[in-house]
């Protein structure tokens, strides 16, 4: 069986970044994926 890497990154969500039902601003995240 072939087995592909995993890429993995931690990103530490500023509270800024949180919207008023308490999830993550889809801006801030599609910034995040594209650095």
């Amino acid at each position: 069986m072939l087995r592909g890497k995993v890429y993995q990154c931690s990103i530490e969500v500023p509270a800024e970044a949180i919207d008023e039902n308490g999830h993550v601003n889809n801006v801030a995240y599609l910034q995040w994926m594209n650095e």
